[in-house]
C-alpha cells in the first residue's frame, strides 16, 4: 500500500507535537437577565464533514444575569450555543476574552419539536468593545454582503448576464476587505467568493483551478472553505460514476477494496497528486456513498476502517471515527441512548430502570393523529406482554396536566414521560417524525431500530424475538 507505507515513520513524527498547537484559555462573560438561572453550554463541532457536537462548556447564568467562564482552544473556530430557537454562534480565537451579547429569549414550542424541517434560527452574536478589525465584526460585515447576493443569483447560476454581475460582485467584495489582516477572515471570504464561481462550473475539479491552495492547504476548521469543499465533493463517486472514472472507481472499491487503488482513481480525476487533500476527498465520498447506495455497505465500510487504521493524519482518524459511529448509530446490537424524564406524576424514570425487560419505546405525542390512533394497541400490547415487555411513551409536552388527563381518561396503563420543549432525548434517538417506535433488549441494547409500529404487526414479530431469545 504505497500511499501509506510509511504511515509509522509519520505518525510517530506527529505524535511527536511537531504539527500540535498547545491549547489557549477563551474567556467569555456577559450579561442576560432574561436567561438567569440557565446553564449555557458552548460546543463546537469536533469536525465539519460529520458535525458531530462537542461540549466545550457549561456556564450557569447567576441570578444577577451575569455569566462568566472559560474553554481552551488550540486554533480559531466558530463556537456555538443553542438558545431556544436560535443557535447563537461566534468565532473565538485563543486567548481571547469576549463579552457576548444574547440575543432576546425565545423558547421553542411544541410546534417547533413535532415540526421534522424545524431547524434553529443561526444568529450572529454581538460582543462588545469591538473594533472594525475583529474577526467577528469582519465576518458580519461579510456575511450581510455576501448571503443577499447568494440567494438572488442562484437560480440564474447559468446565465450569461449574470456572469457578467458575478466577477463585478466579487471585485467590488475583494476591494472593500482588501486591508483585513485576519488570515481567517482572508480563508473565509476566499472560499464563499469561490463557491460563487464554481457553481458554474461542470468539471468540479476545476474548483482548483479557482482557488489558489485549495487542495494544499486544508482549512478544517474554517465553515467557508469546509463548506465549499462539501459543495463541490458531494456524493462525489455518483459523479464520477457518471463519467470515464466508472469502471475504475468501481474496481477499486468492490475488487481491490484497497485505499491506494482508490486514491489513485481520485488523484487522475483531479489532475494531481495531493495525498492529504485526497484522502480528504476518500472520507467524504465513502460516507455520502453509503447513505446513497451506489456501492455495497461492507466494501465502503471496509475502506473508511482501512483508512482509519493508516491514516497519517490526526484530523482525519477524528473524522472516521465520527463517521463511522454515525453510520451505526442505533444498529442492532448498540447500546440504546439512555435518559431520565419526569413521567406524568412528577417521578423520575430512566430506561435504564428496565433492565431484564424489553422496552417497546415510542415517540408519541397527542397531537398526532397517528399517535393517538395507535394508543389503544399499545394498550392491548401492554396486557398482552406484561411480563416480558415494558412499554414506554416519551411525549413531547408543554402541558403535562393534558398529558395526565389523556393517560388517566382513556384508562393507559402504560408508562408516559413528559419532554419539554428544551429536552434533548428525541434528538438523541434522531428522531424526525412521530410517533417512532424502537425496540430495546433486556440488557439495553438495540434490538429494532425503527421497530414496526403497533398497525404494522409488532405482536407477531415480537412474539419471534421471543421464541429464538428462548432457544438461545
Amino acid at each position: 500500500m504505497k500511499l501509506f507505507r510509511l504511515a509509522g515513520f509519520w505518525m510517530l513524527w506527529l505524535l511527536s507535537g511537531v504539527c500540535v498547537f498547545p491549547a489557549s484559555p477563551v474567556t467569555v462573560h456577559g450579561d442576560a437577565p432574561q436567561y438567569r438561572g440557565d446553564t449555557l453550554q458552548f460546543f463546537i463541532y469536533d469536525d465539519l464533514l460529520s458535525y458531530t457536537p462537542l461540549t466545550l462548556a457549561r456556564i450557569p447564568v447567576l441570578p444577577d444575569g451575569s455569566f462568566q467562564g472559560k474553554f481552551q482552544i488550540s486554533e480559531t473556530m466558530e463556537i456555538f450555543v443553542d438558545l431556544g430557537i436560535y443557535r447563537a454562534f461566534f468565532y473565538a480565537e485563543p486567548g481571547h476574552t469576549y463579552d457576548i451579547i444574547l440575543p432576546p429569549r425565545k423558547e421553542k414550542q411544541i410546534k417547533d419539536v413535532l415540526n421534522p424541517y424545524f431547524k434553529p434560527e443561526p444568529v450572529h452574536l454581538g460582543i462588545r468593545g469591538t473594533d472594525a478589525g475583529n474577526l467577528n465584526i469582519l465576518i458580519d460585515r461579510f456575511d450581510r454582503v455576501y448571503h443577499p447576493f447568494f440567494y438572488s443569483h442562484a437560480r440564474s447560476v447559468f446565465t450569461e448576464t449574470r456572469n457578467k454581475h458575478l466577477q463585478e460582485f466579487i471585485d467590488s467584495v475583494r476591494n472593500t476587505f482588501s486591508g483585513a489582516g485576519n488570515a481567517f477572515f482572508n480563508d473565509y471570504m476566499e472560499a464563499r467568493l469561490v463557491t460563487l464561481e464554481v457553481m458554474i462550473l461542470s468539471d468540479r475539479a476545476r474548483v482548483l483551478d479557482k482557488y489558489t491552495g485549495f487542495a494544499r492547504n486544508i482549512r478544517y476548521r474554517n465553515p467557508g472553505y469546509m463548506e465549499l469543499f462539501n459543495q463541490v465533493f458531494n456524493r462525489y463517486f455518483s459523479y464520477l460514476k457518471r463519467g470515464v472514472f466508472s469502471d475504475k472507481l468501481a474496481a477499486a472499491i468492490i475488487r481491490y477494496n484497497d485505499p491506494d487503488s482508490l486514491a489513485n482513481v481520485i488523484d487522475a480525476s483531479l489532475g494531481g497528486h495531493y495525498p492529504q487533500f485526497t484522502e480528504l476527498v476518500m472520507i467524504k465520498g465513502i460516507y455520502d456513498a453509503i447513505y446513497d447506495g451506489s456501492f455495497p455497505k461492507d466494501k465502503l465500510m471496509n475502506l473508511m476502517e482501512k483508512i482509519n487504521e493508516v491514516t497519517l493524519f490526526p484530523e482525519h482518524h477524528k473524522m472516521i471515527s465520527n463517521l463511522i459511529r454515525k453510520v451505526r448509530f442505533l444498529e442492532p446490537g448498540s447500546d440504546a441512548p439512555d435518559f431520565t424524564l419526569p413521567d406524568v406524576y412528577g417521578h423520575l424514570v430512566s430506561l435504564s430502570d428496565f433492565r431484564g425487560k424489553y422496552v417497546y419505546l415510542n415517540f408519541s405525542s397527542r397531537l398526532s393523529y397517528s399517535s393517538l390512533r395507535q394508543f389503544p394497541l399499545l394498550e392491548q400490547l401492554f396486557e398482552e406482554f406484561a411480563d416480558q415487555l415494558v412499554i414506554v411513551t416519551v411525549a413531547p409536552e408543554d402541558d403535562p396536566e393534558a398529558l395526565k388527563y389523556l393517560r388517566e381518561s382513556r384508562k393507559y396503563s402504560w408508562i408516559f414521560l413528559v419532554c419539554s420543549p428544551s429536552c434533548t432525548t428525541p434528538g438523541d434517538y434522531g428522531i424526525r417524525v412521530f410517533p417512532s417506535y424502537y425496540l430495546i433488549s433486556p440488557d439495553g441494547k438495540v434490538v429494532l431500530s425503527p421497530a414496526p409500529p403497533p398497525t404494522e404487526n409488532f405482536e407477531s414479530v415480537f412474539l419471534k424475538i421471543l421464541k429464538k431469545s428462548e432457544t438461545e
